[in-house]
């Protein structure tokens, strides 16, 4: 039997006994603690995979998630005959790439040339003369996926400038970059041919089939209804789409549409932010009428609002967009866009009032109070409940101080570093010409390069924009 002293002021001291059982409690608690500790810094490393030596190293720079899913992919096929690591172009280190006797780079472009958001760090270090100056790649083999749109000037610049930087390493291609334009098909089927010529792939082996889209969804006009009559802009429609029972997706999702179109070329694909949960009963969209010089409306905008009838048919596709998904609730959320980008920010409002945070504010930018109050009465109505916390609205064509939604987050500049203080995550949902980069000169004038780029990094700086 052991015991100890139990010290006690202005007391004598009685003795305390501890039995053997005791003791090996005691330290079976101490051990279990020690453990756990070590746990939670092995979870911590975690959240970063670790390079495997002579492992196959596939790195994806993905916006809207079809780069991620591609990446995805290719690991799940190649670890099935050796070591793969999967990491986002962020978590690249110069280890990563030292130890990889192959790498794949699958990159999408952000608007014009720019790289997404989960690969700014990499751009900043590796493509832009900063911190890795001095490394060389001498001994890695690559080859580069580039994923973009043929409707912007610089068509796949992000995944090109990429391979232009890799190069310039020291780096050793095994082939051109393959650019894709909107997934196409094609073009991911000549990709896998490559590699399969590279003897990446064996035979049989397929890293492309079903990478993309989610699988065609018939759809159903419920309902059709223009939100801003009178606007001196084009006409923004409201519209509501029945599914089939148990389709999901969440805040910040998109619905890309199947466009009939004449002529021998089929059908066009364009997307739209979901303006809606699963919850609502229907799946709806905002979709702005585009007019041509010559009186003709837009092939997609057209077609939605003025030939396609009530109770009429189409086919869509719900596409995953894990880097516009919502933060958790109890993170503040500023909410900023313009136009028909309304309608990603909607619902993620909507989400926020289901989980019940509160911590909400939406600046958000049209044309003229008069006639471009989109929404009005349900912003209203969470700035009553209080699920809105602050609501700034900006109208370019009234004579007011504050002509854009920009000016009036520039004119709050310390209410903002308060948010964010606080954990505030910023979402910017609407037109990449103007109100987005200018959103983001101003974040980045306030924060500076490395301090918006945390915010990024921290899931705290969310784009979707077009």
């Amino acid at each position: 039997m052991r015991y100890c002293r139990c010290r006690q002021a202005g007391k004598q001291a009685v003795p305390v006994f501890i039995s053997a059982a005791q003791w090996l409690q005691a330290g079976a608690f101490a051990l279990a603690y020690l453990l756990l500790c070590g746990l939670c810094l092995r979870v911590r490393d975690a959240q970063r995979p670790a390079a495997a030596a002579g492992a196959t190293l596939i790195a994806y720079a993905s916006q809207g998630g079809s780069a991620r899913k591609l990446a995805q992919r290719h690991a799940e096929t190649l670890a099935r005959r050796g070591p793969v690591t999967l990491l986002a172009l962020n978590q690249v280190q110069a280890a990563d790439l030292e130890n990889a006797h192959l790498a794949l780079f699958i990159a999408s472009t952000y608007g014009e040339g720019e790289p997404p958001d989960n690969a700014l760090r990499f751009a900043r270090l590796w493509l832009r003369g900063g911190g890795q100056d001095g490394a060389a790649l001498s001994r890695l083999h690559y080859a580069v996926l580039a994923l973009g749109d043929s409707e912007y000037r610089q068509f796949c610049g992000f995944g090109l400038a990429l391979d232009r930087g890799l190069r310039e390493r020291g780096a050793r291609p095994m082939f051109a970059p393959q650019t894709v334009d909107r997934l196409d098909d094609r073009a991911l089927v000549e990709w896998q041919n490559r590699l399969l010529e590279n003897a990446v792939l064996e035979s049989g082996e397929t890293v492309v089939d079903g990478a993309g889209q989610g699988a065609r969804l018939p759809a159903t006009v419920l309902d059709r209804r223009c939100l801003n009559a009178g606007s001196p802009g084009a006409g923004v429609y409201h519209l509501r789409l029945g599914l089939p029972p148990g389709v999901d997706w969440r805040a910040g999702d998109i619905a890309v549409l199947d466009i009939p179109r004449e002529g021998p070329e089929g059908p066009v694909q364009r997307e739209y932010s979901i303006a809606s949960l699963p919850s609502d009963g229907a799946l709806e969209l905002l979709v702005r009428q585009v007019c041509k010089d010559d009186g003709s409306f837009g092939v997609g905008s057209g077609w939605l609002t003025r030939q396609l009838p009530m109770g009429g048919e189409l086919a869509l596709q719900v596409r995953d967009n894990p880097a516009f998904h919502p933060p958790p609730p109890e993170r503040p959320l500023i909410l900023v866009g313009n136009g028909t980008g309304i309608a990603g920010l909607r619902a993620h409002l909507r989400a926020r009032v289901q989980v019940g945070a509160h911590a909400n504010w939406l600046l958000f930018g049209e044309r003229t109070r008069a006639h471009d109050r989109l929404f009005d009465d349900e912003l209203a109505a969470w700035l009553g409940s209080g699920h809105l916390q602050r609501l700034d609205r900006v109208y370019s064509r009234d004579n007011e101080p504050l002509r854009y939604v920009q000016d009036a987050l520039a004119a709050q500049q310390q209410e903002l570093q308060a948010w964010l203080a606080r954990g505030a995550a910023v979402f910017v949902c609407g037109s990449l010409e103007g109100m987005a980069p200018a959103v983001h000169r101003l974040l980045l004038e306030i924060l500076g390069e490395r301090g918006l780029e945390d915010l990024s990094l921290e899931g705290r700086y969310r784009r979707d924009v077009y």
